[in-house]
């Protein structure tokens, strides 16, 4: 088969055509449940893809480089690859297949890893080699092959094989390390074991301590544990130091703000360049704004804090960068007036430039400097002997760019390239409908619960005046409600509101059991009926990129993350609240909905919500809307409609607390998509 077109151009006809040759070759001979491994570029031979799917890689991330064996989608380059030189039959395609399933122990491909490392597996000393070179012994014993009757023996005339000569000086101690290798990938974790070879566990170990920044005396006394588990006939190093001259992986590190505060001393010391960033945004304001100091210096820092935030945002409009240059320049003047002049060093008059070089490179989150220092604080971490620190750095990175490689080649297990988000998105359920978007994925224990009558009634009703397909119904009930009273007595929006929800659930449902209605499709239906009363209970959920928490979980974290924002559809009123309770509903299977029941400010009166002179909004919840115990309250709303807030209370007057709004890390405003 001509494989030419993989050298290229991707936007040429060749390429485009030699793609679908080999999707169809793919397909034809190793597709597993209408899916082969992408070989892009990315995905190397270790993700499943659809037909469309690994198209669209090959063609936006090219073709692997050096893959011109099809090993993984039905191509074999010769018969010493799948059995062994004595074998004269040509072998079938399922008895390629088998032959491979049997030379390779575990899930892990751990032959595939020496020889990428190493490059001796496939040719040493000149002489080609096959699988059958290194079977278990069980199965050449099974199988009655003389010529591999015993691994060991193989690896053993394999060494005495191989000269200074053929390699050079140099090579030799590859050479042996290479064969240490070897017997590690043969010999069994402990007698009996079929899953881990020694080298594979030791790999899946480091690989996990890697990524849970493990220190160094807590894998020590990992590794003495399982020592003792699996007995003196385990191949198990007994302690960290038998491993560690192979591979050494660095520990991990994180920074929190608030172990940098000092109360007693009152000092904030040990901060980033990163973290005094957050302090500017968000916090220095509400700070100055508890200690009294003059206006003019709560104004100038809130306005300052407004434009970093406007300037670090993801999404930019170039139409709003003039108005932000005027106001840059009109602060630092204000500045001027107010702090002294020791104040402005060349750092401060930098702001001035920051517009332009976003006008010339875009949003200043994809090239600015805190992924580099984080990347720098991870090379300090590797520091052991500070005599030496870029010797510890050296092989720290060396030995965490080792497992990074080796990950590639482990199966079933969490590497750095398919790590999940901290806020994940839901996991896709074809056969679990969730209405208006509130699939997510909930945190902690699932409860299931009996719902009162009175909260059975409140998510009812509000899923009911959320449901567009039941609109014909509604104003069927408002028609009805009207005729009932006098000719000359009319109904005002307040009173057909009350109306609607005190007696609509109950006469929807009537009408849909009647079945006056033939042709009601299944979900109406549905929604006629009711939900279960037996409910489930989250005490966490995760939806479009926020962790919520409810009060009963916020108490016990020195997180916060119960505060909620509702915006209105009609004149975009922001309502605040607490999240108090998580509850799914189920339409006896048909769908399910998840709302999310709070205790909402009353925002209609300055009791509740005011905002100060600074810009600043205050929420009072002592003054609530309602308290959501009485049948006519309105608690819920669904857990795609609110937003993330944090409350901080105004030192000022306890009972009031300051709004701070925030967005999700991986979210991006794309705006309206025009189909």
């Amino acid at each position: 088969m001509d494989k030419s077109w993989m050298y290229k151009p991707r936007q040429s006809r060749e390429y485009q055509e030699g793609v679908d040759q080999f999707l169809e070759f793919a397909f034809n001979n190793e597709s597993v449940g209408g899916k082969i491994m992408c070989p892009c570029k990315h995905c190397v031979n270790s993700l499943w893809q659809t037909r469309d799917e690994a198209k669209v890689h090959l063609i936006c991330d090219g073709f692997l480089r050096g893959y011109t064996q099809w090993v993984c989608h039905g191509e074999f380059s010769s018969i010493n690859d799948i059995a062994s030189s004595s074998s004269t039959h040509i072998l079938e395609t399922s008895q390629v297949q088998e032959a491979i399933r049997a030379n390779f122990r575990g899930f892990d491909n751990m032959e595939a890893l020496l020889h990428d490392t190493m490059g001796m597996i496939g040719q040493l000393g000149g002489q080609e080699l096959n699988f059958q070179m290194f079977r278990n012994t069980s199965d050449a014993q099974d199988d009655g092959d003389d010529n591999c009757q015993d691994s060991d023996e193989d690896i053993e005339e394999l060494a005495e094989g191989i000269s200074v000569e053929q390699f050079g000086d140099g090579c030799a101690e590859e050479n042996s390390n290479f064969l240490k290798l070897l017997r590690d990938v043969e010999e069994e974790l402990f007698p009996g074991c079929k899953t881990f070879s020694k080298l594979s566990f030791i790999i899946h170990l480091y690989h996990i301590k890697c990524l849970g920044g493990w220190t160094e005396k807590s894998f020590a006394k990992v590794l003495e544990l399982l020592g003792r588990a699996f007995g003196e006939q385990s191949s198990w190093p007994k302690s960290s130091y038998e491993v560690v001259k192979d591979i050494k992986v660095p520990d991990g590190y994180a920074s929190n703000i608030s172990r940098c505060v000092n109360l007693q001393e009152r000092k904030i010391g040990g901060l980033k360049s990163h973290d005094c960033h957050v302090l500017v945004q968000d916090i220095l304001p509400l700070a100055l704004r508890a200690c009294n100091p003059p206006k003019e210096v709560i104004q100038v820092v809130s306005e300052l804090a407004t434009i970093f935030k406007s300037l670090c945002s993801k999404v930019v409009d170039v139409n709003e960068l003039e108005e932000l240059q005027n106001q840059i320049v009109m602060t630092i003047c204000q500045m001027e007036k107010i702090f002294l002049p020791s104040f402005f060093t060349i750092m401060v008059h930098l702001i001035i430039h920051l517009v332009e070089e976003m006008k010339l490179g875009g949003p200043i989150n994809f090239r600015w400097m805190y992924p580099f220092e984080r990347f720098f604080m991870r090379f300090k971490s590797y520091v052991k002997n500070r005599t030496h620190p870029e010797g510890s750095i050296a092989e720290g990175y060396i030995a965490e760019e080792c497992l990074t490689f080796c990950s590639r080649y482990l199966q079933g297990v969490e590497t750095k390239f398919n790590r999940p988000m901290r806020n994940p998105n839901p996991p896709t359920n074809d056969q679990v409908k969730y209405l208006f978007s509130s699939v997510g994925q909930h945190i902690g224990k699932i409860e299931e619960i009996v719902l009162d009558e009175i909260s059975l009634v409140q998510a009812h009703r509000y899923v009911l005046r959320h449901c567009d397909d039941i609109e014909n119904f509604r104003r069927e009930f408002i028609e009805l409600e009207k005729r009932k009273r006098r000719r000359h007595s009319r109904l005002s929006e307040v009173e057909l509101e009350k109306l609607v929800n005190e007696n609509f659930h109950l006469w929807f449902r009537s009408k849909v059991l009647e079945k006056d209605y033939p042709d009601i499709p299944e979900e109406v239906v549905a929604l006629g009926v009711g939900p279960n009363k037996v409910a489930k209970r989250y005490s966490g959920f995760i939806i479009n990129g926020f962790r919520f928490h409810t009060k009963s979980r916020d108490e016990n974290r020195m997180t916060q993350n119960s505060g909620v924002v509702n915006t209105s559809e009609v004149g975009s009123v922001n309502y605040y609240g607490r999240l108090r309770d998580i509850i799914e509903l189920d339409y006896y299977g048909n769908f399910k909905v998840v709302l999310f029941k709070c205790d909402w400010v009353d925002v209609h009166h300055n009791t509740g919500i005011r905002q100060d002179e600074f810009g600043f909004t205050l929420v009072n919840f002592s003054r609530l809307i309602h308290t959501g115990e009485k049948l006519e309250h309105d608690p819920y709303v669904f857990s795609s409609q609110v937003e993330q807030v944090f409350y901080v209370q105004d030192l000022k007057n306890e009972n009031w607390s300051i709004v701070i709004k925030t967005r999700p890390r991986d979210l991006f405003d794309m705006g309206d998509i025009d189909h």
